[in-house]
């Protein structure tokens, strides 16, 4: 029997502690309190697309300790650019600066922002843009470089000089200087002839990093199959590409430990939103990948075995269990649903939670200290 895992909605709206044979009780308005050892603060975002903030939650008592420790408003050293409407936490810290560091990426000014949360202070800023709208979605401090995963492609690329500008690529930043160094072009990897390969979240795993494609057209209407990158960080190469047709839009990554030696993948396919209701749905899918010479995807559950609601981005694995989301609708009126699936049991899906409207649950966060799942409630 798997160890006993918690889930945490926040703000907090339920603690529930879930065995590996039955669905959790949800308790609303659980009194502060000591969570147990483990990291001691969880950064969230907050953001209404005009103005974003970056709140600190205090994991030792269980409350806010900092809101707004940083927003759109805060004033920023000279030099520094404030937040924009549009960021978002990086997914993943690996060898970050410190432990008590947060890395905010800055989608709209395509600035990556680095927070000490200790001294409640920006340290240093890194930007990504170079020239054009980059359009940022996640950064990584690997060794001595930083890697950034850019969505945006400068369209006036091959009138500038500098070789770095094209985006659409993953930028690699020096750390001491925080100049970009080089890049991986990945538009080629675009399953869309002629798109945007559109790379997102970065997953790191050892001397290896990935990252999914979105694989646009260019007016982002339409999409190609899904597609996963394994880059080689120390020597700056794309290992290999792993299909995931006919699944697309298959964005969400996380590492699954598997067998002694073997580290899987999870991955939530939303399906693409331009083929209408019932083509996102049927390519919607959470899939388990698993990295062999050649590589294997087997389909854990479609989204349409689960009803008429395709999956969402967020996606955490904690052990042999995984959580994710179904999306909900304004019309007809559907919830935003909660799932958890243990690997190891031969049981299907069960729902954890049904948010009671949709588009309220958000970003999901393993916490293996703690044996926990932060999830976040709009």
């Amino acid at each position: 029997m798997a160890k006993p895992l918690q889930i945490v909605v926040w703000l907090v709206l339920l603690v529930g502690a879930l065995a590996c044979d039955a669905a959790p009780a949800v308790p609303l308005n659980p009194p502060p309190g000591d969570f147990g050892p483990g990291p001691p603060w969880l950064a969230v975002v907050s953001t209404d697309y005009a103005s974003s903030a970056v709140s600190l939650i205090d994991l030792r008592q269980a409350v806010v300790a900092h809101a707004g420790l940083l927003d759109s408003g805060s004033k920023m050293s000279p030099g520094m650019t404030t937040l924009s409407g549009d960021v978002v936490l990086a997914s993943s810290l690996a060898e970050a600066p410190t432990p008590s560091t947060v890395t905010v990426v800055d989608r709209a000014s395509g600035v990556v922002t680095v927070v000490d949360l200790a001294g409640r202070q920006v340290t240093r800023q890194l930007n990504v843009a170079t020239g054009f709208y980059a359009n940022p979605y996640d950064a990584v401090l690997l060794g001595p470089h930083w890697w950034v995963s850019r969505t945006g492609r400068n369209a006036k690329a091959n009138d500038t000089p500098d070789p770095l500008d094209g985006g659409d690529d993953l930028l690699v930043l020096d750390n001491a200087s925080g100049k970009p160094t080089g890049r991986l072009d990945l538009q080629p990897w675009s399953t869309f002839a002629t798109g945007l390969a559109a790379p997102q979240r970065l997953v790191v795993d050892g001397p290896r990093l990935w990252t999914a494609l979105g694989s646009f057209s260019p007016d982002f209407k339409q999409q190609g199959p899904g597609r996963l990158l394994e880059v080689d960080w120390q020597n700056q190469t794309v290992v290999q590409a792993v299909e995931l047709a006919p699944w697309t839009n298959c964005v969400s990554v996380q590492l699954l430990q598997g067998e002694p030696g073997q580290r899987d993948l999870v991955v939530a396919c939303q399906g693409a939103y331009g083929g209408g209701p019932a083509a996102q749905l049927a390519g919607s899918a959470l899939l388990r990948v698993t990295v062999t010479d050649p590589p294997t995807v087997a389909v854990l559950v479609r989204a349409s075995d689960l009803g008429d609601q395709p999956f969402g981005t967020a996606l955490a694995v904690l052990g042999n269990r995984v959580l994710w989301q179904s999306m909900g609708r304004f019309s007809p009126a559907k919830s935003d649903i909660l799932w958890w699936l243990d690997l190891q049991a031969n049981r299907p899906p069960a729902v954890l939670l049904s948010s009671g409207k949709a588009f309220s649950l958000s970003g999901l966060v393993a916490d293996p200290a703690r044996n926990m799942v932060w999830l976040g409630h709009r």
